[in-house]
């Protein structure tokens, strides 16, 4: 950005060497147009109508903190990493068969066997109980 802005000034000052000397509107949105890409279109917008922009030197000041704003943004955005891999939830000793099922519930199994289990121990709980009633 800061090799394009150089080149626009190197044009107005030439223009005005030449006799055509340009106004504050006309350098204002000859810069704006002149943006290469896509992604300053909403900064051309912003610009082309922001009233407190009077100057070539007033653009190129936004230009240049939007330029910023525009690397940093692309800086963060390359540091992202996502893994292609399914992540899995949950305990892998916990799954019957080693693998993940996709399409069916993942709790099924374990939640069998917890029954089981406190089916056990509510039944060992109850012969404790009635043991401890006896003696009494």
């Amino acid at each position: 950005m800061p090799e394009h802005l150089r080149v626009m000034s190197a044009m107005i000052r030439d223009l005005r060497s030449a006799g055509n000397v340009l106004t504050d509107e006309q350098q204002i949105l000859a810069v704006l147009r002149s943006l290469p890409d896509a992604t300053w279109d909403h900064f051309k917008l912003t610009m082309t109508h922001n009233e407190m922009v009077k100057t070539f030197n007033d653009l190129k000041c936004h230009l240049e903190l939007e330029a910023e704003r525009q690397d940093a943004k692309r800086g963060n955005q390359a540091l992202v990493v996502e893994s292609g891999q399914r992540k899995t939830i949950g305990s892998k000793r916990k799954r019957q068969d080693g693998k993940a099922r996709q399409g069916q519930a993942r709790d099924n199994a374990p939640k069998e066997r917890v029954k089981r289990r406190r089916g056990k121990k509510d039944k060992y709980l109850l012969q404790l109980s009635e043991d401890w009633t006896l003696r009494s």
